[in-house]
């Protein structure tokens, strides 16, 4: 119990990455889809985020979501798209992250005891969690967008919500790229690239995957 976290490559058994930060255990952790973000929680009551596809945190430190939760945490887990985390902890609460933007989007509460894991559906529409007040409870997220609370909380650190010109489904203004989403959500985006995608080897030669033969 050293209060660190550690990234093996499971081909060789070797330890790759160590991150320290927690003064208290490290109770669980997630990594993104996308293998760019690594999510740490605690009994120390805190969630880090790591950027451990560039390294950033070896010189800037991690990413510190706040006013989380009351008491220790317990379990964590990305949504497909990379962009929410969702959390579980002793404080019988269920909190979902805007990790793009920092910000908490949802507050779920009904379990009766220590929240004990928490996971997203491969689709991103529903959250299950199980706790120690012997229930499983499965929650729908498909629209929080347009929840009320949600879209306040966007208001007040001065994003918008805007409709993806793909899916109709609405994201913040903080999904979209210095390069330009055109109105495009980060997960159509990804959709897009995996059935199109056209590695540039050099400023001459292209090699196109079979969807663009």
């Amino acid at each position: 119990m050293d209060y660190t976290a550690k990234v093996w490559d499971r081909k060789f058994k070797r330890n790759t990455i160590t991150l320290e930060g927690h003064t208290n255990i490290v109770s669980d952790s997630a990594c993104s889809s996308n293998e760019r973000r690594l999510a740490t929680v605690s009994w120390d009551k805190s969630i880090r985020l790591w950027d451990i596809s560039t390294g950033e945190y070896r010189s800037k430190g991690c990413e510190l979501l706040t006013k989380a939760h009351e008491g220790s945490i317990s379990s964590c887990d990305f949504s497909q798209d990379g962009c929410s985390l969702v959390t579980g902890g002793y404080d019988h609460q269920v909190l979902v992250w805007d990790v793009d933007n920092m910000v908490q989007k949802l507050r779920l509460q009904g379990h009766l005891d220590w929240v004990e894991d928490v996971c997203y559906s491969p689709d991103q529409k529903w959250i299950l969690s199980c706790g120690k007040d012997t229930t499983v409870r499965l929650w729908n997220v498909e629209n929080a967008e347009n929840i009320t609370m949600v879209k306040e909380s966007y208001k007040t650190i001065g994003l918008r919500l805007q409709n993806c010109v793909h899916c109709g489904k609405p994201f913040s203004s903080g999904r979209t790229d210095s390069q330009g989403g055109n109105g495009v959500c980060v997960f159509c985006r990804l959709q897009n690239k995996s059935k199109n995608q056209i590695e540039h080897l050099d400023d001459n030669t292209t090699v196109a995957t079979l969807d663009d033969i």
